[in-house]
Formats: structure tokens, C-alpha cells, sequence
């Protein structure tokens, strides 16, 4: 079979250390953890854990996702999704690549995530 390339033309990150490239990057020159107190649900008492790794808040009303349809972005209800598709927005963004429908077909997106 022949060699076939890949290029990575855009890529992002959510995570505890910050929503988005340029805070992760300060947060880790400083030194900074994105483990704190567990604040986004109320912990039954004697539950033995109270620290976690937790994505900063990030207002998605303004945000824009040009490939889904408002329709689609109201029903969203996984926060996980929603991060998920604010950093696919942003790599595209990013690359700025012309999706066409002559690079369609040569044109994927890979994601990963630890949770969801």
C-alpha cells in the first residue's frame, strides 16, 4: 500500500487547567494545578472525596457553532458535548481551512476526551 500524509492543521484543548490554549499555557508556566474543591454538585455527607479536576465555566450562549444549526445547539444537554464541539469550533478556527466540498472527502477531524 503507498504512503499516504497527514497534516494536522488545527488542534485545541479544554481542561482543568483552563478553557482554552493560552490560559492552559499561563496556568502551567506559573505553575498552577487544575485540582481544587468539587463545587458543580452537592456531595453527600461522608463522601470521601471533595477535590477534583473540573473544566472552568464557559458560557456557551456566546459562543458560535458554524456547522450545527441553533435547533441542534438548544438541545445539547451533555456539558462534555458542549466542550467537545466548542474545541473542534476552535481547531477548525484555528486552521483556517476552507472545508469545501473538493476536500471533503480527505478532510477528518480526530477527538479525544478522558471523560464522555
Amino acid at each position: 500500500m503507498g504512503r499516504k500524509d497527514a497534516v494536522i492543521v488545527g488542534y485545541d484543548a479544554i481542561s482543568p487547567l483552563g478553557s482554552d490554549l493560552q490560559a492552559q499555557w499561563q496556568n502551567a508556566l506559573e505553575g498552577k494545578s487544575g485540582i481544587g474543591p468539587l463545587t458543580r454538585f452537592q456531595l453527600p455527607e461522608g463522601f470521601p472525596v471533595h477535590i477534583a479536576g473540573q473544566v472552568p465555566d464557559i458560557d456557551h450562549e456566546k459562543k458560535k457553532y458554524p456547522f450545527l444549526s441553533a435547533r441542534h445547539q438548544a438541545a445539547w444537554s451533555s456539558p462534555v458535548f458542549k466542550y467537545s464541539m466548542l474545541s473542534v469550533a476552535r481547531a477548525l478556527e484555528r486552521s483556517r481551512i476552507e472545508l469545501s466540498p473538493d476536500i471533503a472527502r480527505r478532510t477528518a477531524v480526530t477527538y479525544s476526551s478522558a471523560i464522555g
